[in-house]
Order: structure tokens, then sequence, then C-alpha cells
């Protein structure tokens, strides 16, 4: 069955949105969810005490966790060439801004 959509959410560790800690893709056909995929994700950046408040993710839980650059490519692959929704542009920003931190092109 085909993708209709993919639903992208990431959390952050930290104010900056390019600190990922954890990314998670919803896929979607025919009106509902499919399939799902998530990793957690070494920022390689501090935890503010209000970011870990909202989603409970500390920095011992990502200590062997894939860096941004080592996650993308599957981020990349699962997304290529699909409608992608998300809750705010700060998922959009968050993608774009941990891709810039590593240098590498952004996700379309």
């Amino acid at each position: 069955m085909a993708a209709d959509f993919f639903v992208v959410d990431v959390e952050t560790a930290n104010q900056s949105r390019h600190s990922i800690c954890q990314i998670g893709i919803a896929t979607f056909a025919d009106g509902r969810m499919v399939d799902g995929w998530e990793t957690l994700v070494n920022p390689q950046e501090y935890f503010a005490g209000i970011n870990i408040s909202i989603h409970g993710i500390r920095p011992e839980a990502v200590r062997q966790a894939p860096t941004w650059s080592e996650a993308c490519g599957k981020v990349r692959e699962l997304l290529a060439g699909s409608a992608v929704g998300s809750h705010t542009d700060f998922d959009r920003g968050a993608l774009n801004g941990a891709c810039l931190k590593e240098e590498i092109p952004a996700i379309e």
C-alpha cells in the first residue's frame, strides 16, 4: 500500500531547534496510520530542564543513540518524494536547523 502522506514530530534537547533528541515519522494511507518509525538522537547538546519536563528524554537516554548526521539518511529515505505534514513549522525548522548544524543538505 502506497503512503498518502507522512507526519513528522521532533523533540529537542533545549531551546535550539537544531538540538533534535528524538524524531518520529508516522505513515498514513487511506486515512489511517499504517506504519511508524522513531529513534532517539544524540544532539551532542545540553538538555534544558524545561524540555526534559515536556518530553521526558534525559541525556543518558541518548548517549548511545545516533547523531543527527547518522539518523538523517533514514529520514531522507522515508520522506523522499512524499507529502509531509507536521504539527507546526517547529518540526521543519528543527530538521533544517539540524542539517545546517551538521553541514548537510536540508531535507526538502
